[in-house]
């Protein structure tokens, strides 16, 4: 009798087969991480140019009702003034025009300052909660889809503290949810900053002739002074601080760059989103960088 082979084979990866399995699946990886993060820019880009097409319907609704855009700075107040300038930024005043000052839409006799007293309060029965008298219109977007924040939830204490801003009063936060909120501990965005413009204005970067501090609105299109202390709170170093005075390399240097009209190189003329500028601070959640996010053209 023969006696029968054994024809059973091992069964299992050779050594250099599990190194080039684990070298095909490194490739793979390699080339699908990059393409991951282009998608999720690419959202994170259509999410926030959705946000941006939604509050200028908001704003354009407000304007029906009140006959104009909200202020950039203090109705009835002294254009060469600091309350109105760094009290209540334009960035607040978006987020009440949208949604109003607690969420319930605009109070009719509202003077944009950011102090509720003069509404005049009373007691919810319900709640038990204080809330301001008045008529009210709007809110203009749907609370869910306005992503209001409280400044308090994004900027330390020990950055507010050293500013006038009031910390309860909302801003409406970008898409770009890389910023964990002090609060209920989700992931927020930064403040989409509101400039008010005056199409009618043909300048841009001139200088203010009464104060360093302030560029001349008698001839300028857009105000950015409106954000001058809510955008030093986030900005690169390189436009904060000190650096927020006028010249060469300045916070005013800087933005007004930002929204120049590179087709009139000899009398310099800014891009015209309308009568406003809305403007986010980009997926690292910091001002003054190259990722920050405009409603306007600004190649």
């Amino acid at each position: 009798m023969f006696a029968r082979r054994n024809n059973k084979r091992n069964v299992g990866f050779t050594l250099v087969e599990m190194l080039v399995t684990i070298g095909i699946i490194a490739v793979v990886i390699g080339m699908l991480v990059p393409a991951l993060s282009m998608v999720r820019d690419t959202a994170n880009r259509v999410k926030q140019k959705a946000q941006f097409s939604t509050l200028e319907v908001g704003l354009e609704a407000f304007k029906n009702d009140f006959g104009d855009y909200p202020p950039d700075v203090l109705v009835g107040g002294d254009v060469s003034g600091t309350y109105e300038y760094t009290s209540y930024t334009g960035a607040q005043r978006l987020a009440e025009a949208i949604i109003g000052q607690d969420g319930f839409g605009v109070n009719t006799g509202s003077s944009f300052n950011g102090d509720m007293s003069f509404y005049g309060m009373y007691t919810d029965p319900v709640t038990d909660e204080q809330r301001p008298i008045g008529t009210r219109q709007g809110p203009y977007v749907e609370i869910e889809n306005a992503n209001a924040t409280r400044l308090s939830a994004i900027y330390p204490d020990t950055a507010l503290t050293s500013t006038s801003l009031n910390p309860a009063t909302f801003v409406l936060s970008d898409e770009y949810g890389l910023v964990k909120s002090r609060i209920s501990g989700e992931q927020t965005g930064m403040p989409v900053l509101y400039y008010k413009a005056n199409t009618s204005k043909f300048g841009h970067s001139e200088l203010g002739t009464t104060d360093y501090l302030y560029y001349n609105t008698d001839k300028n299109v857009y105000n950015p002074i409106c954000n001058r202390v809510i955008y030093g709170l986030g900005s690169a170093p390189s436009v904060q601080g000190a650096n927020m005075l006028n010249g060469p390399g300045t916070f005013w240097d800087y933005f007004l760059k930002k929204i120049e009209n590179p087709n009139f190189s000899t009398n310099s003329r800014p891009y015209r989103a309308q009568s406003f500028i809305l403007h986010s601070a980009g997926a690292d959640g910091r001002y003054g960088t190259s990722d920050d996010i405009y409603n306007f053209d600004k190649k």
